[in-house]
Order: structure tokens, then sequence, then C-alpha cells
């Protein structure tokens, strides 16, 4: 979250990534972008993970946990007002 001034109370006023017109643009078009990459186990940013840590952990085990991960962070965005 970025903090903005809030003029009428003189205090800060959160604003979030996707709400700033600054960053709205480029917000919504990372978060298709991991979505795209991270969405599913077999996607490319999962497989990238898997073979970036090969021998150290199953495969499987590493784009499930990248894939996860992505989501949670993409189902806190989508939760945010």
């Amino acid at each position: 979250m970025a903090e903005g001034r809030d003029a009428r109370a003189g205090g800060p006023e959160q604003v979030t990534l996707k709400e700033s017109p600054v960053s709205h643009v480029a917000t919504l078009e990372a978060l298709g972008y991991l979505r795209s990459l991270f969405g599913q186990t077999g996607a490319v940013g999962c497989s990238l993970a898997a073979t970036a840590v090969a021998g150290l952990e199953p495969p499987e085990t590493v784009a499930a946990s990248a894939q996860a991960l992505a989501q949670d962070l993409l189902d806190g965005v989508e939760a945010e007002p």
C-alpha cells in the first residue's frame, strides 16, 4: 500500500497500488503476468522455479508451492476493497 495525504483529515490516507492513478495500469498488468506465469502448476514460472532447485526438492512440490504462493497473493489482492 502506498501512503498519500487525506486533505480533509490532515492525516495519511492508505491507497493500494490498484487504486493509485500512477500505478493502476502497471499493477493490473503485473497481476496478469503473475496469473499467467504461476497460475497453474504446469505454467512457465512454476516450471522454471522447479528447474532452479532441481535436485533439492521434487519438481512437483516446488511447482505446487509456487502456484499456491502466487494464488495466495492474488487472492489477497483481489480481496482488497
